[in-house]
């Protein structure tokens, strides 16, 4: 029978553990010492409020992308940004792309160009003279190219690299 003492002794150690380890849990506390005049020190504990700390009623910022625009010319022969011929081009990742081409009345077949993306964006024939707009969400490196509507023959890629 010594043994039943033991078992109740331990029961009631465990539940005395388990309930300073609860309360110690989920009691945010702050000490703070105030020595009175004579040099004695007061230790007062206070409960830290929570309410104050709880940012769930938070919105989340929200990043607006920059939209990056462009404006290309293209003939028969290449892409060009300011009158300079250009075989790539960068953008930011994650922004908006908005490219203007504009066909070239010069150096292009009567039928125009058209469009394509490797990002499967594709554009109808555009006349010489005339433009089309390509927009698109930088998120990889993707390829641009002009074919003649009439024939699907390729006459120039244009890189768009993502940084």
């Amino acid at each position: 029978m010594k043994t039943q003492p033991i078992i109740i002794t331990a029961i009631i150690m465990i539940i005395l553990i388990g309930g300073s380890l609860f309360f110690l849990i989920t009691q945010q506390t702050s000490t703070y010492e105030i020595p009175d005049t004579a040099g004695n020190k007061e230790i007062i504990t206070t409960p830290i409020e929570t309410d104050s700390l709880d940012n769930t009623n938070e919105k989340p910022i929200e990043i607006t992308p920059t939209t990056q625009e462009f404006r290309i010319e293209a003939d028969d022969n290449a892409f060009y940004m300011n009158n300079e011929k250009i075989s790539s081009m960068t953008v930011n990742k994650g922004n908006n792309i908005k490219i203007l081409f504009e066909v070239r009345t010069k150096n292009v077949y009567f039928g125009g160009l058209d469009f394509r993306g490797s990002n499967g964006i594709k554009t109808k024939g555009v006349k010489p003279g005339e433009s089309t707009t390509f927009e698109f969400i930088a998120d990889k490196n993707i390829l641009i190219s002009s074919f003649w509507p009439s024939s699907s023959q390729l006459k120039d890629t244009l890189k768009v690299n993502v940084e």
